[in-house]
């Protein structure tokens, strides 16, 4: 069985991806099964490609992405600031994925990334000596 185990984000841990009501997620995610492999979106607006850091590391994807401070910003007399800066993380534990194999795109505020699944061993035949 081919799975993605867990979504880890701060100060909060959920299996497969689900998150409860009151869970507020850094950015949102969706996970397709396509057979051969999983794809991973993620909606990260306004972001630079560059912004956008991507590792595995023992089993683990970490997805980060960092808008810069604007200081200027930040002291012209603003009265309301909705677009925020800072910087997002999430990681997710992988199983039967073959990460060396895993690519990534970035369009229009969407990462995809296809995690391709490990193929399991073809069952052998052997032949038993009855003895």
């Amino acid at each position: 069985m081919y799975t993605l185990i867990s979504n880890r984000h701060t100060n909060n841990f959920d299996n497969m991806f689900y998150a409860t009501e009151n869970t507020v997620l850094p950015f949102r995610t969706d996970l397709q099964d396509t057979g051969d492999s999983f794809v991973l979106t993620a909606e990260l607006p306004g972001f630079e490609k560059e912004d956008i850091h991507l590792s595995v590391n023992a089993g683990v994807l970490t997805i980060e992405a960092q808008h810069s401070t604007d200081q200027q910003r930040n002291q012209n007399g603003w009265v309301l600031q909705e677009r925020h800066t800072g910087s997002y993380s999430r990681t997710f534990t992988l199983n039967d994925i073959q990460e060396d194999a895993i690519t990534a795109s970035y369009k229009d505020g969407i990462l995809t990334l296809t995690l391709p699944k490990t193929r399991p061993a073809a069952p052998q035949r052997r032949e038993i000596t009855i003895g």
